[in-house]
């Protein structure tokens, strides 16, 4: 710039530092407003939770045993034609008894309590424009930076505005404006806790086993292993089938040995199966590791275990676990995985399940199952939809992998139905109630092959 008169000079000098001036500006005006959004907005409500929530559950029975007779009935079966569709065809039905109000209020208090202590998210799942669905993140980015924002963001059912006009991308509005097949009433939701599973052909009669019904069945049956293969929703049916046969629902699924007094007084009831502390500390992952007695009292020899083989990468260790059950009588395999690989069903039947079932071609034993996945619970996060894929890519896996397994004729045990209209924790997994009914579906159906 020597070239330039001395005027000139300056004046560049001074237009210079007046950018600098205005980008410095800029930049501490959105330091600013950030700062304002983060911690002058409203931020998402929490709550203090003196102790857990819970209730006592009682399980859905339609038979009963006294003391005398414990292992001396006959199999009880449902007569159900086409079981494996019809039993699993059905709705929940609100249970009326004295009280219900009452628990399902600390049933609602305990999936608030979930949400904040375990999901990182705010207590209530609302936001103030009222948008709503899968994709709608429980606040915009800018307002949420210092909380993780990844909920999805709902409806209050108890409101007048308790419906999302598109379950994906809608708004909060009233139950008579709930119409169209993509709106979700949250009003109609229940809790299977306090609700019972209604199969819908009434020629079906589901039989819902008590813990000596559905131990004669093992015995008389002669059913020496139920093996539950997969990712943590097969998971939870193997917890809840440990309850259902220890007739413990308070901590029947809860493994023998040391665990910290404090952890083995919180992981019971509800929150054993929902907290991913009580599942890797206390959970028994097979039966002979409970405590004495075990299952039926310890007078049926039955085992009941947990494989997490849950990735499609784990189709070797399928095949050489079902290899080493070939041939063996009365052993069971119900698999099932399929979210954590994007809902793929090509990955799925080719790498985990065709190794296997190639293997086990004309072979009796084990009996082979393959287990659905689950509708997409309210409260699932945006970023868990995106990556499983919603519930029509979700429903298209699931008619292909069932197709792929009846080629082999492994039948399908769909569980769609039983986890509609019924609060999910975290938009995934399924409380006690869910996987109560799912562990009875299944000794129906072993019930209905045992002639």
């Amino acid at each position: 710039m020597d070239f330039l008169p001395r005027s000139c000079h300056k004046s560049i000098i001074m237009n210079t530092g007046t950018k600098i001036i205005r980008k410095v500006f800029l930049c501490c005006a959105v330091i600013v407003f950030l700062w304002l959004a983060c911690f002058r907005q409203k931020r998402p409500l929490k709550l203090v939770f003196d102790e857990v929530p819970f209730i006592h559950y009682k399980p859905q029975q339609t038979v009963s045993a006294s003391q005398t007779d414990f292992l001396t009935q006959p199999t009880i079966r449902s007569y159900c034609q086409n079981i494996y569709k019809n039993i699993t065809d059905g709705w929940w039905r609100k249970r009326t008894y004295n009280g219900i109000e009452s628990d399902v209020d600390k049933l609602d208090k305990l999936l608030r309590y979930f949400r904040q202590e375990h999901e990182g998210f705010s207590a209530n799942p609302y936001r103030d424009d009222l948008r709503c669905g899968f994709n709608i993140a429980l606040c915009p980015w800018y307002e949420c930076l210092r909380w993780k924002n990844d909920a999805s963001a709902w409806c209050d059912h108890r409101s007048d505005l308790s419906c999302c006009s598109d379950k994906y991308k809608g708004k909060c509005v009233t139950r008579d404006q709930c119409i169209g097949g993509s709106s979700v009433n949250l009003a109609e939701y229940v809790h299977a806790d306090t609700s019972d599973w209604v199969v819908k052909d009434t020629r079906c009669k589901m039989v819902m086993h008590s813990q000596a019904s559905a131990c004669s069945l093992l015995r008389n049956a002669n059913v020496k292993s139920i093996g539950f293969v997969g990712n943590s929703l097969l998971r939870n049916i193997h917890s809840a089938m440990l309850d259902l046969l220890t007739d413990n629902f308070y901590n029947g699924s809860v493994k023998a040995g040391e665990i910290y007094p404090e952890t083995k007084k919180r992981c019971v009831n509800q929150i054993k199966s929902m907290d991913i502390y009580c599942l890797a500390e206390t959970m028994a992952t097979s039966s002979e590791k409970l405590p004495h007695p075990g299952i039926c009292r310890g007078l049926v020899d039955t085992r009941i275990y947990l494989e997490m083989f849950w990735l499609a990468e784990y189709g070797e260790e399928l095949k050489e676990h079902a290899k080493s059950k070939m041939d063996k009588e009365g052993t069971y395999l119900f698999l099932g995985i399929g979210l954590h690989d994007q809902s793929n069903p090509t990955l799925v039947t080719q790498q985990y399940l065709k190794p296997t079932l190639e293997l086990l071609k004309g072979h009796t034993w084990p009996k082979v199952r393959w287990v659905t996945t689950v509708r997409s619970g309210i409260f699932k996060p945006p970023n868990y939809v995106t990556n499983h894929g919603n519930d029509e890519k979700i429903a298209h896996f699931d008619r292909e992998v069932a197709t792929f397994c009846d080629r082999y004729g492994v039948p399908s045990v769909n569980l769609t139905k039983v986890t509609s209209g019924v609060w999910s924790q975290d938009g995934q997994h399924y409380g006690q109630g869910v996987n109560v009914v799912k562990a009875q579906i299944i000794l129906n159906l072993i019930a209905e092959e045992y002639k």
